[in-house]
């Protein structure tokens, strides 16, 4: 004949005895004060717990709106950037065509304009006029 243990639900938690032989070995069980204690505690713990998680839903909630204005704000900028470069595109490409039809307008001078400068007459004349100058 087998003997089974009785099902989990059945059991007693057995604590050591304190007082072992002197009490009679009794084995000790908490008292409903203990109990109650304990019970308070972690009610105690749990609403704390409780509290913790609603300021961080708060902070979440918060976050999430910062977030959404920071992406609408980041929208705006791009927008901005994207204009800027446009309008600094226009710039540039118009002092381009500026500076080519300027160029075309006032076209270098003919070498032969400087051909008499490097006469030796005009340096014997420069020079005197700059020792005179002194």
């Amino acid at each position: 004949m087998s003997t089974s243990p009785p099902p989990t639900g059945d059991r007693q938690p057995q604590a050591p005895s304190e007082g072992g032989a002197s009490e009679g070995g009794a084995s000790h069980q908490p008292s409903v004060e203990a109990r109650l204690g304990d019970v308070v505690s972690r009610l105690q713990s749990l609403e704390a717990l409780e509290a913790k998680v609603s300021a961080l839903e708060t902070a979440n909630r918060d976050l999430s709106a910062s977030s959404l204005l920071l992406r609408g704000r980041v929208s705006e900028l791009e927008g901005e950037t994207k204009d800027l470069r446009l309008r600094l595109g226009l710039v540039l490409e118009g002092m381009r065509g500026g500076a080519a039809a300027a160029a075309a307008s006032f076209p270098p001078p003919h070498p032969a304009a400087f051909a008499g400068l490097a006469t030796p007459q005009y340096i014997q004349v420069r020079l005197r006029m700059l020792g005179a100058a002194r």
